[in-house]
């Protein structure tokens, strides 16, 4: 993961932030460096949990709380990520609100 190492004040609502991390994290990214977006699994708001069914119960699904569930309906396909550190892995999943 990385660190936040400094935060400039440019104004009423923006801020530059200065952040260091790995190699590895950053060829995550592979060259996009707009749409960023920071996070810490310390802020982390809503809790879940991970469900198997199938034969030998192959197939895992998370849950999506209660409290989010009405803000997401899928009518596509959901895009998402997998970050990996030394304590877990981090599923990013981005679907449509509406």
């Amino acid at each position: 993961m990385g660190k936040i190492i400094d935060i400039l004040n440019k104004s009423n609502d923006k801020f530059a932030v200065k952040v260091e991390f790995d190699k590895k994290y950053f060829d995550n990214l592979r060259g996009n460096l707009n749409k960023v977006n920071l996070f810490s699994v310390e802020v982390f708001e809503y809790n879940s949990r991970v469900v198997s069914s199938g034969k030998n119960n192959s197939s895992k699904y998370f849950l999506i709380p209660n409290q989010i569930s009405y803000e997401v309906f899928a009518r596509e396909d959901i895009s998402y990520s997998v970050i990996e550190d030394n304590l877990n892995l981090i599923f990013i999943f981005a679907v449509n609100k509406y």
